[in-house]
């Protein structure tokens, strides 16, 4: 199908309706009718109409102070469907809890649209605060999660990936140069898994392993 064609295949009100919906997820504070079309260049008329299917059906909520939209019950358990039905969640949780007992934060995410999505974060009784919620993205070449994945896909995928757009620096010790990257997770199909020193954040070390199947699959 070609690009046009695919465009005219796509209903609009629905991707509008997600894009609200994105929008939303994230902010962490109510928004208007007015910011969210502004912010999705649509007319004030149109985006009204969307938020209120939506708020209807329990995908987003008013606020009773501003008027505001956030959020809805329904957006949630839509996304804890997910969860439920990705069995990585039960098998991995115990040994989360198990790294928190010895004061080490834990992380599960798995990778989806080039990047990382957290699937669950479990806080220990250590210093060190999680500020990254289930649905929270981040990126593949600066954590150790995502540079473990990337150790498991062909080189050539790799490659293309990390040359399709420009790789940002988050911290002074992020890695943007591709062949430096590359030799990095050489190194992690060797060890067994990856790390992260301060470049996904300043003062955060990080070690990620992948989890596989019984066939041994990622």
């Amino acid at each position: 199908m070609s690009e046009r064609n695919k465009a005219s295949a796509e209903n609009q009100s629905v991707a509008r309706a997600l894009a609200i919906l994105n929008l939303l997820a994230n902010r962490s504070e109510p928004m208007g009718v007015r910011e969210i079309a502004r912010q999705l260049h649509v007319a004030p008329s149109i985006a009204q109409r969307l938020i209120k299917t939506l708020a209807k059906v329990g995908f987003l909520e008013q606020t009773d102070t501003t008027l505001r939209y956030m959020i809805g019950y329904k957006a949630f358990q839509v996304g804890n469907a997910f969860v439920g039905q990705n069995n990585l969640h039960s098998a991995v949780l115990p040994e989360l809890c198990a790294l928190a007992e010895q004061h080490i934060n834990g992380f599960l995410g798995v990778f989806r649209d080039r990047s990382i999505v957290y699937l669950a974060t479990v806080q220990s009784n250590g210093p060190v605060a999680i500020n990254h919620r289930p649905g929270a993205q981040t990126y593949l070449h600066s954590t150790a999660m995502g540079k473990a994945l990337l150790a498991e896909m062909p080189e050539n995928e790799v490659r293309a990936m990390l040359t399709q757009r420009p790789i940002p620096r988050l911290t002074p010790h992020t890695k943007i140069s591709v062949p430096q990257l590359m030799a990095e997770l050489q190194e992690a199909r060797h060890l067994g898994y990856a790390t992260s020193d301060e470049e996904n954040r300043l003062g955060f070390f990080s070690a990620g392993a992948v989890v596989r199947d019984s066939n041994g699959n990622v």
